[in-house]
């Protein structure tokens, strides 16, 4: 793995992370373990991933054989938050390789802090059968108000 990134998605909750992508190739949040084995680097990539959040900032270790080094940068969003880690792991004097781009977004479903798209207007058709007044109302023409 020492020539990729793990992208490591951070988005809480009970769930454990999950990989969103490998390298410059996207996962469908595919478990860590599916990606790294059940080994000893999958216990130290967890360790290192919840380090990071806690944190938020770069962790950079050996494993205790002293044999691997885990490189784990924050992919912070835009409030600063902790997004996702980017997640190297390579022989102990090996340098980690150039990250691929990747951004952060957050989304308050809650307020609906949003802009609208206007429906676009539908053209004006006079229907058979149609009053003048609804026709003229359509159109913004106005008739006079009867006072009653």
């Amino acid at each position: 793995m020492s020539d990729r990134w793990l992208l490591i998605e951070t988005f809480g909750g009970d769930r454990p992370p999950s990989v969103i992508g490998v390298g410059a190739t996207p996962k469908r949040m595919v478990p860590l373990a599916t990606i790294l084995g059940r080994g000893r680097s999958l216990q130290a990539v967890e360790a290192a991933v919840a380090k990071v959040v806690a944190a938020g900032s770069r962790e950079e270790f050996l494993t205790r054989d002293y044999q691997r080094r885990i490189v784990a940068d924050p992919l912070l969003s835009y409030r600063g938050d902790v997004h996702g880690v980017w997640t190297w792991v390579g022989r102990a004097d090996d340098e980690p390789p150039q990250r691929d781009p990747a951004g952060a977004w957050h989304f308050n479903l809650t307020t609906r802090h949003h802009r609208r798209q206007r429906r676009p207007a539908r053209p004006l058709r006079r229907r058979a059968g149609a009053s003048a007044n609804r026709a003229g109302y359509r159109r913004g023409i106005h008739p006079p108000r009867s006072e009653h």
